[in-house]
């Protein structure tokens, strides 16, 4: 049909791969150091970070590989935090495509402007690029950094149809001046190409996680405002300088009113737990003979955002909630803004394996109970809850395809139009009406969905050239402001004063995110030099905010590293 139309689509990125920075990072600086010290040593081939969950391998990957005069990184995360499997990150033409956007708008390779969904085309494009870094290095001897963050999660949660771990090229495939850097659990992973596992047998090239030092956990407690009397080195001794425990001692130390109180949690024997799994079942163990609260967690391992208590009540009960939080609350997020989700991703599959076995088996009927009873919940949230816009979703991964179809209509995707939802949500649903368009080959209704894809584009199109971060920010509309900032497919210039709004206003977690977002290091440190004459006020801007979110050390040892066009005949003004 396509082909017969047509029709082109302008490549653009199918999801969002920048890891978000929490508020109480710490940077541990012996890891970054050597994994910084095994990218400039490589040449080519791979490089691993490996740990355990919830050890910081995807913040110290965001916040301490980024792209410089060194090195241009282009970035592929296989799993961002609030969003569940089942989107496409693990498809290989997903991986091929976002990877192509990265390296031809970020680094600013050559490339096709217009997508495709052909793996074979897809391969040849990137294998096409990847010459492209070579010629690069040695005409400029600038590495390219690929970084996969979060490969384990492919095996253990997605079910694709071609796997984006296969595309991953032989290790003596890989040309010089490329390196991947992958971030993963392990890498015992289907479908990985037998050589990288024995190039990364190589411990200059296998970086582990190290444990965090005392004084960050010291900082961290500080952070919190813990009690003076809460031990901060018996908080150390239990955390063990892990960072998910760290931050799980510190939730469950928070009101504490006594030092008995905080010993008993610090405890080994009669505290919360000493490593993320025994937390866990430590938890498990004083919830699960109470089956609805177990159906709480069960609905908000597979939720996909954040849910009112109050939808929760009317599913499972108003005990059944409070239980939760009571017991649980410190390995919950959003108690305080009343709206509830799991912390991390960790306990998210815990639980989920927790609440999928029958008769010591897993039950697809299990799985259907709960993504009906979450789409229940999305049909009757008020309008203008972000959970209302999920049912599609939830439908979808309870194998309830006539109901997507049914819901995905053009007034549907209109309304998501005039919602202002970012073109990268829309297309998600998008995707997931032609999945189940797929199993009917009803080739009228998918000629009937190509015509509402096409029609959306269109009117996506029509306001491409629109700031809607400006236009949300003058309008009062933060929130929006905020989503649109935070999607993959902006590319605006407004994010600088919703950053200083944020920030003015006490949001520092998404005045952060924000910047890490929309960060212009790629502009900074483009390969042949920062243009003085066009890109001065991005610096400047940069420079003017970075403070807050990086050391000050860093941002000036950037600044100085940063390499500059010849400035010419500028004015003395601009020279300065």
């Amino acid at each position: 049909f396509i082909k017969e139309l047509g029709w082109k689509q302008k490549l653009r990125q199918a999801n969002y791969h920048r890891f978000p920075i929490p508020d109480d990072f710490q940077p541990n600086e012996e890891t970054r150091d050597a994994l910084l010290t095994a990218i400039r040593a490589a040449t080519s081939g791979y490089i691993a970070l490996i740990g355990p969950p919830g050890t910081g391998k995807s913040t110290l990957l965001q916040q301490s590989v980024f792209t410089t005069q060194e090195f241009g990184v282009a970035r592929y995360l296989a799993f961002v935090p609030n969003e569940r499997y089942g989107l496409g990150r693990a498809e290989a033409t997903e991986f091929l495509n976002d990877l192509t956007f990265e390296l031809v708008n970020h680094l600013d390779f050559s490339g096709s402007r217009y997508s495709s969904d052909n793996l074979s085309s897809l391969r040849q494009e990137f294998a096409r690029q990847l010459n492209e870094a070579a010629t690069r290095w040695r005409e400029t001897s600038r590495k390219t950094v690929i970084i996969i963050d979060g490969l384990d999660h492919v095996p253990r949660e997605e079910d694709p149809a071609v796997s984006f771990l296969t595309q991953l090229p032989a290790a003596n495939a890989v040309p010089e001046g490329v390196v991947f850097l992958l971030g993963t659990q392990h890498l015992d992973l289907e479908g990985l190409n037998p050589t990288i596992r024995q190039q990364l047998a190589d411990e200059r090239r296998r970086i582990s996680v190290r444990r965090l030092p005392r004084a960050a956990i010291f900082q961290m407690a500080d952070a919190a405002n813990l009690p003076s009397f809460v031990s901060r080195a018996a908080l150390d001794e239990a955390s063990a300088g892990h960072p998910l425990t760290t931050r799980y001692l510190i939730n469950a130390l928070e009101g504490v009113t006594s030092e008995d109180a905080a010993d008993r949690i610090l405890s080994q024997s009669d505290g919360i737990g000493r490593e993320p799994t025994e937390i866990y079942e430590r938890v498990w163990l004083g919830l699960r003979a109470k089956e609805e609260a177990v159906r709480v967690l069960g609905l908000l391992a597979r939720s996909e955002g954040k849910i009112r208590p109050e939808e929760l009540a009317r599913a499972t009960g108003e005990l059944a909630v409070e239980k939760v939080i009571k017991k649980a609350g410190f390995l919950l997020a959003g108690i305080a803004d009343g709206r509830l989700s799991l912390f991390h991703n960790s306990f998210r599959l815990f639980v989920v394996n927790a609440t999928q076995a029958r008769f010591g088996l897993v039950s697809e009927e299990l799985e259907r109970g709960y993504h009906a009873q979450l789409a229940e919940i999305a049909a009757s949230s008020p309008v203008g809850d972000p959970q209302r816009r999920m049912e599609l979703r939830y439908r979808a991964r309870g194998g309830d395809d006539p109901s997507v179809l049914g819901i995905g209509t053009s007034d549907y995707f209109r309304n998501l139009l005039r919602e202002h939802r970012p073109a990268s949500e829309i297309f998600i649903d998008l995707k997931l009406v032609f999945r189940a368009v797929k199993g009917t080959r009803d080739r009228v209704l998918l000629l009937n969905k190509l015509l509402i894809a096409k029609e959306i584009d269109y009117r996506l199109e029509a306001v491409s050239d629109l700031d809607m971060v400006k236009l949300f920010l003058r309008m009062g509309k933060i929130d929006l402001a905020v989503t649109h900032a935070l999607s993959s497919d902006y590319g605006g210039e407004a994010w600088v004063k919703l950053v200083d709004h944020l920030w003015d206003n006490g949001d520092h977690e998404r005045a952060r995110h924000v910047f890490n977002a929309n960060e212009p290091l790629e502009q900074l440190f483009a390969s042949d030099g920062l243009d003085v004459r066009n890109s001065l006020s991005i610096l400047r801007e940069w420079v003017q905010r970075a403070p807050h979110f990086r050391p000050f050390d860093q941002v000036h040892s950037l600044v100085s590293s940063i390499a500059l066009h010849s400035m010419g005949d500028i004015d003395g003004e601009t020279e300065e």
